[in-house]
């Protein structure tokens, strides 16, 4: 038999399997079921195919990471390596000495440097308060204040 019959043949019963194919039979003998249980199995054959055909895709596209180790790199290598948005750094030894790439100089509000938010106003307010707690009116700043700071 010529090549050409047999993949026609082998095409045909193919065919013909996927028409009968029924994944979804319930042992029914009503027409109107069975017809609805194959086109269920086809509906769900074509979404599985489909889905698949995505998700391979979908891996092909995504890049892969690579990782490379960079031991103890200096700084110019650093700066380099800093542009990359997948870089991670596990650094266990500091090579680079944090006063060449970090300066921090605070800036405060002026309330912060205020002399009523200083250890020396509240110690004094805690010794108002120690010295004027029996004898003084329950009101008085004196006797209270050291709790308001």
């Amino acid at each position: 038999m010529p090549i050409k019959i047999r993949i026609r043949s082998l095409f045909t019963k193919l065919k013909k399997l996927l028409q009968e194919l029924n994944l979804f039979n319930s042992g029914s003998n009503d027409v109107v079921k069975i017809k609805n249980e194959k086109r269920s199995t086809r509906l769900y054959l074509i979404l599985l195919i489909i889905s698949t055909i995505i998700l391979t895709f979908y891996y092909c596209i995504i890049p892969f990471l690579n990782t490379v180790i960079v031991p103890s790199p200096s700084f110019n290598e650093y700066s380099t390596l800093i542009k990359y948005p997948t870089l991670k750094c596990p650094c266990s030894n500091i090579v680079i000495e944090y006063n060449k790439f970090l300066e921090i100089e605070p800036l405060y509000h002026e309330l912060c440097q205020s002399d009523l938010v200083s250890d020396k106003w509240i110690n004094y307010l805690f010794t108002l308060y120690e010295q004027n707690r029996m004898n003084s009116n329950p009101s008085d700043f004196r006797r209270t204040g050291a709790f308001q700071f």
